[in-house]
């Protein structure tokens, strides 16, 4: 399994499922926009298994196996690197470009380009 593909699918899901706890009524644009967006990753990652739920992607499973087993064994990962100084600050630096991440808090929000596509 490729750590990168790993890591983007993380950062998309944890990105996308923000709004978990709100109000799952969206509209059809952005449920359109999810099912394409399953699509392009699952065709990008692989096998992947998402939640039924139209309004935003919440992943069960990659490859296999379930978010929550992945999330263990990356942390046991992440506790070995974060003992390294030098990787330590390798993952600081990438922490820092999603700082200033404006993520949006509407559950209808969709990306621009979509409405083009149809």
């Amino acid at each position: 399994m490729n750590k990168f593909n790993l890591i983007k699918l993380i950062i998309i899901t944890l990105f996308i499922s923000t709004n978990a706890n709100a109000d799952n009524h969206c509209n059809e644009n952005r449920k359109d926009w999810i099912k394409q967006l399953k699509r392009d990753l699952a065709y990008d990652i692989g096998d992947v298994v998402y939640s039924n739920d139209e309004c935003y992607a919440k992943v069960i499973a990659y490859n296999g196996i379930s978010m929550k087993d992945h999330l263990y064994r990356i942390a046991g990962e992440k506790r070995d690197r974060f003992k390294d100084p030098q990787e330590r600050k390798t993952w600081e630096l990438f922490n820092e470009l999603f700082v200033d991440l404006d993520i949006p808090k509407d559950i209808n929000w969709f990306p621009n380009s979509n409405k083009d596509n149809k």
